[in-house]
């Protein structure tokens, strides 16, 4: 009797399948450029952080000490610089998330490179809205760096001081109200601008990456394809062979089928 098909005649092609699939797929994408441009970001969000934190105390510094200065008996001075602080404010947490972010993602990226692929389309996700949320504080800052000064009043004896006034003795004491004319302002502004461009590029490498590992899996899906079906082939084509097989004569012993070389008695016939 034919022996009934072997299943391990498809395992050799399975394993085979397997050993291609990992050897096409064990190299993460993008590694070089993810890593560059997330220890890209992490710089520029170091050091967008450290200036933003550098402008707030400057400029918390710089207004107490005209309100001292100027100060007197009688006379009090109000600087309002709330809407360059409040944004400046945002832009600096926001830079250190950034930096906290990359850092995780970039020690994940060294020590686990090929286990994280699913995880890209998230990184790039995160590191987009960061990118995102800064450009609206970064955009709203430099317009009134560009275009605003700092709100400066005064009373002496309950009298209100005119503007050139005030603009006269800012002039004599050195100091100015015109945020575009204060460089810690602008660098601030101007590292933050180079923050969000390298996250946005971090970001968008990352869902790159996630695109070709998407991409990679339909290839070797495909690529298994013709190795599955290969081995179907093979399968059926034993289990053809099986069913075609002729089935073996038995022995010719009393209640076997009788013999065709030996003339038989007819059932009907009697003995003479």
């Amino acid at each position: 009797m034919a022996s009934p098909p072997n299943q391990s005649t498809v395992r050799p092609l399975r394993r085979r399948n397997a050993v291609y699939w990992r050897s096409s797929s064990s190299v993460a994408p993008l590694f070089a450029a993810r890593l560059f441009l997330l220890f890209l970001a992490w710089c520029w969000g170091v050091i967008s952080g450290a200036s933003g934190i550098n402008a707030l105390v400057k400029s918390n510094r710089d207004k107490n000490a005209i309100t001292k200065t100027i100060a007197g008996p009688g006379a009090t001075v109000n600087i309002n610089i709330r809407d360059v602080y409040i944004p400046g404010v945002f832009i600096t947490v926001i830079s250190f998330l950034i930096v906290f972010f990359t850092t995780i993602f970039i020690i994940l990226t060294v020590l686990r490179p090929n286990s994280l692929r699913k995880t890209f389309s998230v990184q790039g996700a995160v590191l987009l809205i960061c990118s995102v949320c800064l450009l609206v504080n970064v955009i709203v800052e430099t317009v009134f760096v560009a275009r605003r000064r700092a709100k400066v009043s005064a009373t002496v004896g309950g009298v209100p001081v005119s503007q050139s006034v005030i603009n006269s003795v800012q002039r004599l004491l050195g100091v100015t109200s015109v945020y575009r004319r204060i460089r810690y302002l602008r660098n601030a502004v101007i590292f933050a601008w180079i923050t969000f461009l390298m996250t946005f590029l971090a970001s968008m490498t990352l869902f790159a990456a996630s695109s070709k590992v998407v991409e990679r899996n339909h290839r070797d899906v495909e690529a298994q394809q013709p190795f599955n079906s290969t081995a179907q082939e093979k399968l059926e084509g034993d289990s053809a062979r099986h069913d075609a097989a002729p089935a073996s004569v038995p022995t010719n012993e009393i209640g076997s089928s009788p013999d065709p070389r030996v003339p038989q008695q007819s059932a009907t016939s009697q003995p003479k």
